[in-house]
């Protein structure tokens, strides 16, 4: 694990595990049925960081 990647898992109160994946996943998000009824949102893809 990557000293960057161990850091965030630490300030993450989901203690996210899969950092890359969970990003690209969230990315993706709108482009999938999904999303059909999203018309805009913020999307915060942090674990849980800014509420710490």
């Amino acid at each position: 694990m990557r000293p960057a990647t161990s850091r965030w898992q630490r300030r993450s109160r989901s203690g996210a595990s899969d950092l890359p994946d969970e990003l690209a996943r969230a990315a993706l998000f709108p482009a999938f049925d999904d999303s059909s009824f999203v018309t805009g949102i913020d999307m915060h893809v942090d674990g849980g960081v800014a509420l710490t």
